[in-house]
């Protein structure tokens, strides 16, 4: 059995009596690992012997890499969070701006596309194939393609990204999608009253804030 490519030794023979300096590379995986190595006697029967070597795991982590971009026209567009992590799962929360889906929501690491759920509108759950974290940390992309907006004036969406532990909160900036043109019209464009005053209304159709002067 060879030696795992994560630990380093200083020699691979000696005679007689000796040390052999055992390290590690650095260990970003979610749980402890371990590892065999063993030693042989190159004569006679050629007894051996095999150390255990176990290196203990990074805490569950989560940060920020980027958000790209973080203003979208009204016309809709995809925003795209990254993620370094090695949680196991993560929740995406928004708040209820627009329904998310399975088809609006990817979440990819490299090429692979992992698997995403529904819970509720606002939330969906991201679930890493084959648990990844366990072993080291990874770069989480998350795509989300936001619909288009018709009123005139700007919206925050606000995200949030949990670990499904709850240990790791990823904070993203709000991002805002600018307003459609504004629109207005009214019906009728003119009316005549009676003498005696009686009210007739006029219907506005608009997709912005009005005043009426």
């Amino acid at each position: 059995m060879s030696i795992p490519a994560w630990i380093t030794i200083n020699k691979t023979n000696g005679t007689g009596n000796g040390n052999i300096s055992i390290n590690a590379s650095p260990h970003t995986g979610r749980l402890s690992r371990n590892g065999i190595i063993t030693i042989t006697n190159q004569n006679g029967s050629k007894p051996n012997k095999t150390v255990n070597v176990i290196q203990n795991p990074k805490d569950e982590f989560a940060s920020k890499v980027s958000v790209n971009p973080t203003t979208i026209p009204s016309t809709g567009g995809k925003v795209t969070f990254t993620i370094k992590s090695n949680a196991k799962s993560f929740e995406l929360n928004i708040d209820e701006t627009f329904p998310l889906t399975t088809s609006n929501v990817v979440a990819k690491i490299g090429s692979t596309n992992q698997t995403v759920s529904i819970s509720t509108e606002s939330t969906a759950i991201i679930t890493l194939n084959n648990d990844p974290g366990a072993l080291a940390e990874y770069t989480l992309v998350v795509e989300v393609s936001i619909p288009s907006y018709s009123l005139a004036y700007s919206r925050n969406i606000e995200f949030h990204i949990n670990s499904d532990t709850g240990e790791s909160v990823v904070e993203f900036d709000i991002i805002k999608q600018t307003g459609a043109t504004s629109t207005l019209s009214v019906n009728p464009s003119s009316l005549t009253l009676v003498t005696a005053g009686t009210a007739q209304n006029i219907a506005v159709t608009s997709n912005d804030n009005w005043i009426v002067s």
